[in-house]
């Protein structure tokens, strides 16, 4: 990506020699790399065509939003995955009492990770809402 930026203008790269390494690429952002940054940032998705790590990366670019309003990401980011959860459940009420295999194991850790997900969320977003209340004090 960093790379097709250039010709778009929306960064610049210099390159620095690294003795017994190899020479790495310093990028800084231009206005135009930053305005679209944030108006990906801005752009609420209920499910984004990247799928789930979308949110995370969105998260932790949040500093350089307009809003400064994780919440949205949060909220979308619940939202897509209480969908899934509800998705998982519905499988895992269909198969009853019968022996589970490896399938089922799958749907299992995908219910844990999901559930496990959302208890995050809630957390996180318990501690930016009161680091915000905080700031305004």
């Amino acid at each position: 990506m960093l790379p097709r930026a250039r010709g778009q203008r929306i960064r610049l790269a210099r390159e620095i020699e690294q003795h017994g390494r190899p020479d790495k690429a310093l990028y800084k952002v231009m206005p135009k790399g930053l305005a679209a940054l944030r108006g990906w940032l801005d752009a609420v998705e209920d499910e984004p065509a990247a799928g789930r790590v979308v949110f995370a990366l969105k998260l932790f670019f949040c500093d350089f939003a307009y809003s400064r309003d994780s919440a949205c990401a949060l909220a979308a980011y619940r939202a897509y995955l209480i969908q899934r959860l509800d998705a998982y459940e519905q499988l895992e009420a269909q198969l009853g009492d019968r022996p589970r295999g490896y399938s089922e194991h799958v749907l299992e850790h995908g219910l844990r990770r999901v559930r496990a997900t959302l208890d995050w969320i809630d957390d996180t977003t318990a501690e930016i809402s009161a680091s915000a209340r905080t700031a305004q004090v």
